[in-house]
């Protein structure tokens, strides 16, 4: 049974950021190392609705995923075209080229936001 992804979450740690960034020809200056994401996330069903803000500046990020369907998301400066599908009760993105993806899951009370992009890993960890 998928999980209720539902809540506010802020950021409170991150892992291989530095080096996806690189990976993917991302400046490191364009992401502040004290940079700190609140996704809110709102679901019913299949669907996923997530608002992203972060303490730098107003960007304001809003995706709404149908699982089941395909998504197309901004990662980074890239646009990339994902399917989706449930997986026990992760919520799993793969990217449609085969290169790497996304993968939302609910372990020990935080939110886990996991990204591969060829071989490199990087995960952010959220708090309600």
């Amino acid at each position: 049974m998928p999980a209720n992804f539902s809540g506010t979450w802020t950021s409170t740690k991150t892992e291989g950021w530095p080096e996806l960034f690189e990976k993917m020809g991302v400046p490191k200056e364009r992401f502040p190392a004290d940079l700190k994401l609140t996704h809110a996330v709102t679901q019913s069903g299949n669907i996923v609705h997530m608002k992203t803000t972060n303490n730098v500046n107003h960007d304001v990020k809003v995706v709404t995923i149908t699982v089941g369907s395909t998504h197309r998301e901004l990662v980074a400066t890239s646009e990339i075209e994902h399917t989706t599908a449930w997986e026990g009760d992760k919520l799993v993105m793969r990217a449609v080229s085969g290169s790497g993806g996304i993968t939302y899951e609910i372990t020990g009370g935080q939110l886990i936001i996991t990204v591969e992009h060829q071989g490199m890993v990087a995960k952010s960890y959220f708090s309600k």
